[in-house]
């Protein structure tokens, strides 16, 4: 095996291109999901889009009309500030609640970008059954890949895509790309940007990733610089 291009921690942080989105009750706390057939299993969905975020919030609302309900709220957050949290979060669960209760962090996907992904992914000779079954939250890059100058950054990268509409954007920039489209999963990308023996590749952030640093940044200005 060829030595790791960067930990996996400095992957991670590449994750700070992605927003994402929880529900947190009024008092700052989230708001966990009950499996009602296993009482210690609390699940914590986080969304990819605020629409998502939105309608879970509603669905909250309506299945608890109470006060402390409706003054929930959704929080943004970069993704590996919210990785890092859930950490501590189900360190302390186990601390207070005992080792039987677990967490599940779920990372739910834009409904749009996961149907492109199922369609390239059929496309490929894949069955659709197995596709979603085992895909959780796709990233699209295409072959040859599209290359990207980061800010801050003095090598050019491979850029991923969590949005299929900025690979759309950043193939019509480029008058004469003719690359592929290509999808892989976020665990997969994540396992490939360890095992490079170069950092070749950045996360193209996010399309709601600006509007939630700015509102992040609004609670806290440290907020969002993790």
């Amino acid at each position: 095996m060829p030595a790791a291009a960067i930990p996996i921690e400095d992957a991670v942080k590449k994750l700070n291109a992605v927003a994402v989105y929880i529900v947190i009750s009024d008092e700052a706390e989230p708001t966990f999901l009950i499996d009602e057939e296993n009482p210690d299993l609390l699940i914590l969905p986080m969304f990819m889009t605020q629409q998502q975020a939105d309608q879970a919030l509603e669905n909250l609302r309506n299945a608890n009309p109470s006060p402390k309900a409706e003054g929930s709220k959704v929080l943004p957050l970069p993704l590996n500030m919210a990785f890092s949290r859930n950490e501590k979060l189900a360190e302390d669960l186990r601390n207070e609640a005992g080792p039987d209760v677990k967490l599940v962090t779920p990372l739910v996907a834009a409904p749009d970008d996961r149907a492109k992904a199922l369609d390239i992914l059929v496309a490929d000779g894949l069955e659709k059954e197995e596709v979603e079954r085992n895909l959780q939250v796709p990233v699209f890059f295409t072959i040859p890949p599209i290359i990207i100058q980061p800010p801050n950054s003095e090598e050019a990268k491979i850029a991923l895509f969590f949005n299929y509409s900025q690979l759309e954007k950043a193939k019509a920039d480029l008058p004469d790309f003719e690359g592929k489209d290509r999808v892989m999963d976020l665990d997969f990308a994540i396992k490939l940007i360890v095992k490079e023996e170069e950092d070749r590749y950045v996360f193209q952030p996010t399309e709601s990733l600006v509007s939630t640093l700015k509102e992040l940044r609004l609670i806290d200005p440290k907020l969002g610089e993790e």
